[in-house]
């Protein structure tokens, strides 16, 4: 009876595991996508590049979690009338590996940003950011300010993207991204977008 059960047992568990992963990639490729198509519907009007890298290029070594981990330096230009604050965030959509997608990595979230603000140096500190009087969401850490690409297995893309708001400011204390964009959705004027990849070398 014992061996029947054990055996009833192995058969259950790794059948059990296997559909809670199935349902989880179907979950976050439901999730992923609904983000994509909203994005879709937004005026992609603004203009964001770095000094660091080229879009849709590799990141540095230094700008990751296998270097010093610093953040690399983002411009912005052409924002439309009416803006009164700015949005930054980066997002990783691969993780862990972008044929087998379980989790949305966010590595960096910063809002109230002042509209006469049109950079972010190299390397800025979060309490360079605070002087300024920017606030910032939080990161896959659960802490706040940027966290460099470390993937463990592919290449991944790395969205940095940057928000014009039609509201000056956004009465939110560490937020997740997830919340902050639900509670900016309807003030969202336009946005940029800077394509940065990341593979750890073999």
């Amino acid at each position: 009876m014992k061996k029947k059960i054990l055996k009833r047992l192995l058969i259950i568990i790794p059948s059990a595991i296997i559909l809670l992963i199935i349902g989880r990639v179907a979950f976050v490729n439901i999730d992923q996508n609904k983000e994509f198509d909203y994005h879709s519907t937004l005026q992609k009007s603004i203009k964001l590049w770095s000094d660091d890298f080229e879009s849709n290029g590799p990141i540095p070594t230094e700008f990751t979690g296998l270097g010093e981990e610093v953040s690399p330096s983002l411009y912005w230009d052409n924002l439309p009338s009416g803006t009164k604050s700015l949005m930054i965030t980066t997002v990783d959509y691969d993780g862990p590996s972008p044929n087998f997608k379980l989790m949305t990595i966010d590595h960096f979230v910063a809002f109230n940003i002042d509209p006469t603000i049109n950079r972010l140096d190299k390397a800025i500190t979060v309490e360079e950011m605070e002087k300024q009087g920017m606030r910032l969401g939080l990161n896959i850490n659960g802490g706040v300010g940027y966290v460099g690409p470390n993937p463990p297995m592919g290449i991944h893309k790395y969205y940095f993207r940057i928000y014009a708001l039609s509201v000056p400011t956004v009465d939110l204390v560490k937020p997740s991204r997830a919340d902050l964009m639900e509670e900016v959705k309807d003030h969202i004027l336009a946005y940029g977008e800077l394509i940065g990849t990341y593979k750890i070398e073999d």
